[in-house]
């Protein structure tokens, strides 16, 4: 989810009141080295490819939420934190969920998870 949402952001952003960002990633070729795959730079460049979500976080004024569990091993919270950081925008909120993983964050940080969208979504409606 975190690729599409960015890009609607980057592409549409008149359609939209605010962004949230549930454990997105910053960069994929970061995830792939990871997994021991070496993406070449030609299609690291191809700015139409769902690769550089943070590039395309840089270009967008959209009110950001960022949710993102402490202990996720699949996207580790860096990713989190750069996309957070590289907004340009001021109305923007981190929600770093402490124990949580990937697909836990409702579970193990129900209260914090829910207030942070709840008060988001009040926040930026008409």
């Amino acid at each position: 989810g975190s690729a599409p949402a960015i890009y609607l952001g980057l592409v549409a952003p008149e359609k939209f009141k605010g962004m949230i960002i549930e454990s997105g990633y910053a960069d994929a070729p970061s995830l792939f080295q990871r997994l021991g795959i070496t993406i070449p730079q030609h299609v690291k460049a191809d700015d139409s490819l769902p690769i550089n979500n943070v590039e395309k976080m840089k270009l967008i004024n959209l009110p950001l939420l960022v949710i993102h569990g402490e202990q996720d091993n699949l996207i580790p919270v860096w990713h989190g934190k750069k996309l957070h950081s590289n907004s340009p925008i001021e109305d923007k909120q981190l929600v770093v969920i402490p124990g949580a993983g990937h697909n836990n964050l409702m579970a193990i940080g129900f209260v914090p998870y829910f207030s942070a969208i709840a008060g988001f979504v009040n926040n930026h409606l008409d």
